[in-house]
């Protein structure tokens, strides 16, 4: 008995392995609907032809014709500070038309990268309502070489306002600066530093100080109603 099972075990074991001879990959495919996964690229990932790519090319400016929307630009800002002189000086421009007043505004600018060559838009406003006053031209003009001095020392904004309220105050008469607020001992404290002493009575700032005047608020006509965000 034992020798006939010794016989029957092998000559089982040897028909069962020889039905493992099918692959298995085969086997576990064989009855099933998606007999395999087959991967690729995605549509959108694969090259297009160069028709199609055209299409979806940004537009490239020369430098000439970013120049010209540069300056543009320029001429925009040049027009607004051009009306903002005529809401400060009323009359200011009489009647020049719009292209020399352009080229007035221009040549302002001009002078004030002489200065600071990375001048911000604020910069020539002011610049230009100083050169209102005194011309465009006074850097040619000896008796005006204090304000060139000034303008040469420090920061070229801050000494334009001190200029700027100088030229209101002793030269213009005013009482208010262009945002409507008094000039008085605490409002033109150091604007007198390298400039000719002031004449005009200075109003004291604990005795006489006069709240702000919206009528003399020009400068909130001009940043309301013309004054645009470009900046230069």
């Amino acid at each position: 008995m034992m020798r006939f099972i010794k016989i029957v075990i092998p000559v089982l074991l040897i028909i069962g392995l020889s039905g493992c001879n099918k692959p298995f990959r085969e086997d576990f495919f064989a009855n099933r609907r998606c007999a395999e996964i087959n991967y690729g690229c995605l549509k959108e990932s694969q090259p297009t032809n160069n028709k199609e790519n055209t299409i979806f090319q940004p537009m490239r400016l020369t430098q000439e014709q970013w120049d010209k929307i540069y300056y543009q630009k320029k001429l925009k800002i040049y027009g607004e500070v051009a009306k903002m002189l005529d809401i400060y000086y009323p009359g200011f421009w009489l009647d020049k038309d719009e292209a020399f007043q352009l080229a007035w505004v221009e040549k302002v600018d001009e002078i004030a990268k002489r200065y600071n060559p990375n001048r911000r838009r604020e910069t020539l406003e002011i610049m230009a309502s100083v050169c209102a006053i005194i011309g465009s031209d006074f850097e040619q003009d000896p008796n005006l070489d204090f304000i060139v001095s000034k303008l040469k020392k420090g920061n070229l904004y801050l000494n334009l306002r001190d200029i700027n309220n100088y030229l209101l105050f002793e030269i213009l008469k005013r009482d208010f600066n262009q945002v409507g607020r008094q000039f008085n001992t605490w409002t033109l404290r150091g604007v007198q530093e390298g400039m000719p002493k002031i004449t005009r009575k200075i109003p004291d700032f604990y005795t006489e100080w006069q709240p702000d005047n919206e009528q003399e608020n020009v400068w909130h006509i001009y940043d309301s109603q013309i004054r645009g965000l470009e900046d230069l």
